[in-house]
């Protein structure tokens, strides 16, 4: 009898399709695949493996789902047959090699890493591999001469000095450990979070807690960022950090989340969901590797995937307090707001990062368009704040929004123009506070001069656009509104209000033909109860003389 399926119609398991089809167990695992269901995927895979099991094919796309979904032992599995039967597949090995170093069979994973050093596209991973399968064995020197010949190209500098500092504290060569983690620190890669993190937590590790708190009170003064923040309030209450590489296949772990990392810069999802399943597989407690993943997954729209995934962070964890936050937002999407809610007032209860846990439950009260109740708990985040800061514009703004929403500009004004002070030309204030300008024919010339900065810094804005193609109607300034707008319907052409001005500007030069068609697309485009009767308005009458005539400025 067959299973139920999902409900995206994709077969819940490998039951539900007819394992004698080959085509068909092939053709479903493609489409759970596609659909980013990658359990369903394989399952399939596997179905149709049972079926045709020399396919090598199949089986590196079991293989890539399989790891994928975290099944990292039925990976292992099908990457030991590939490896055999495709020597020059590039996956496969890591897959199997981090399995033997898993169960400590170190020598053989070296002799899988050796035979793949002369593939272009394992230039840098698979030095340090090696190197890390070295020092699996005990031997420290040697694995810093394997990664050696990493070489010190700018590209791959920052990956040597970085696994040397590794390697010398996991072999007991603190003062080698030392002097690279100061070489990283002064080199262009020397801010990454994660290695600050790393060298913070040697620091402590052989004594030094006084250099590793002024290392993160000097990051924190640069970005305001929560695992560092995390890491002090740690360090300040005399609680030892979490060795960051304990085993040597850890040591791997982190490779493969330097290269995702990496990788994360280009928008590169697919490499880097599957090197973050490969650091996972090697170190399956690893905090910065699942909220990576877990971020990943949501950008792809898999946010059950990256749900499951920051709320997998263990208690205990520097990133826990994030997660959870992180958590309640895609919670709150999901249509769980009341629970999100609650969840975010437990966490500013607990008195850990009570300002992103501030933001996190205001933000989700400005999406249910309870835009008081939203401005009060930004008004406690920017309290707890203490008073103006560079790192914290945002909040201002946000604030600044909800009271303009609400209906109390003068206050909103304030808001708007310190978030402006706080961050100068930054385009989504300066759209914001100047389009505001323009609704109210006040502040024209000075808003034009804001709209011009904010269009410059992001041309394909459709929002911004249409906001200059306002301020210029509303200066009377017609032929210049229409060539604007009609840029800003090309960028939003989904948006009720930029449709809804394009026609107010083919008005007041004579197209009214055309002014009536924006006028119905606007309305075929739900515009709000607000907005709605007057674009009826339009429709019925035209455009009234009165808002032909130039605002005052």
């Amino acid at each position: 009898m067959p299973s139920a399926a999902t409900s995206d119609g994709v077969p819940a398991s490998v039951d539900a399709v007819e394992v004698h089809s080959l085509t068909g167990a092939y053709l479903s695992a493609r489409l759970a695949a596609g659909m980013q269901d990658s359990a369903a995927a394989a399952l399939l895979y596997d179905g149709a493996l049972r079926l045709d099991p020399g396919n090598t094919l199949l089986r590196r796309q079991a293989m890539m789902s399989a790891l994928l979904v975290g099944d990292y032992v039925d990976a292992a599995t099908h990457a030991e047959i590939i490896a055999r039967l495709e020597p020059s597949d590039t996956v496969a090995p890591l897959v199997a090699a981090i399995g033997d170093m898993r169960v400590g069979r170190y020598v053989e994973a070296r002799k899988r890493l050796e035979s793949l050093t002369s593939n272009p596209a394992l230039d840098i991973i698979g030095p340090i591999l090696i190197a890390w399968s070295i020092a699996g064995t005990g031997d420290t020197d040697g694995a810093l001469k394997a990664l050696e010949k990493l070489g010190d190209a700018q590209g791959v500098r920052p990956f040597r000095l970085y696994h040397t500092a590794l390697l010398a504290s996991f072999g007991n060569q603190p003062a080698l450990a030392a002097k690279a983690f100061e070489a990283l620190r002064a080199s262009p890669a020397g801010n990454w979070v994660h290695t600050l993190l790393a060298e913070g937590a040697f620091l402590e590790s052989n004594g030094h807690q006084d250099a590793a708190r002024a290392l993160y009170r000097a990051a924190l003064k640069a970005s305001n960022n929560l695992s560092i923040a995390a890491a002090l309030q740690r360090t300040e209450a005399g609680v030892a950090p979490t060795p960051v590489v304990s085993t040597a296949v850890e040591g791997v772990a982190e490779a493969m989340y330097g290269i995702a990392s990496l990788l994360t810069q280009g928008g590169a999802n697919e490499p880097v969901l599957v090197y973050l399943r490969l650091a996972t597989m090697a170190k399956p407690n690893f905090p910065e590797a699942q909220a990576l993943l877990a971020e990943t997954f949501e950008e792809i729209g898999d946010k059950d995937a990256a749900m499951a995934l920051f709320r997998a962070i263990p208690e205990g964890s520097e990133l826990r307090p994030m997660a959870e936050i992180r958590y309640a937002m895609l919670l709150s999407q999901a249509g769980g707001a009341d629970e999100a809610l609650a969840l975010l007032d437990k966490r500013i209860a607990s008195g850990n990062q009570i300002i992103e846990a501030l933001v996190a439950k205001g933000d989700i009260l400005r999406e249910r368009e309870d835009f008081a109740a939203a401005a009060d708990v930004y008004g406690e985040a920017i309290e707890t704040i203490g008073g103006p800061d560079p790192r914290y514009w945002s909040i201002w703004f946000s604030r600044g929004i909800c009271l303009e929403r609400s209906r109390q500009w003068q206050a909103a004004e304030v808001d708007l123009m310190q978030a402006l002070e706080l961050r100068p030309d930054q385009p989504s204030v300066l759209n914001y506070l100047a389009y505001s300008w323009v609704e109210q024919g006040r502040n024209l010339k000075r808003a034009e001069t804001m709209l011009v900065k904010a269009v410059n810094d992001r041309p394909d804005d459709g929002y911004i656009v249409d906001s200059l193609g306002w301020v210029y109607f509303r200066q009377g300034r017609f032929a210049e509104a229409v060539e604007t707008l009609e840029k800003a319907v090309h960028l939003k052409p989904g948006d009720p209000t930029v449709n809804d001005h394009l026609g107010d500007a083919y008005w007041a030069v004579g197209r009214k033909l055309e002014a009536e068609f924006q006028w119905r697309t606007a309305l075929a485009l739900k515009p709000d109860d607000e907005q709605k009767p007057l674009i009826e308005g339009k429709l019925e009458k035209g455009l009234a003389p009165e808002k032909l005539v130039p605002g005052a400025d």
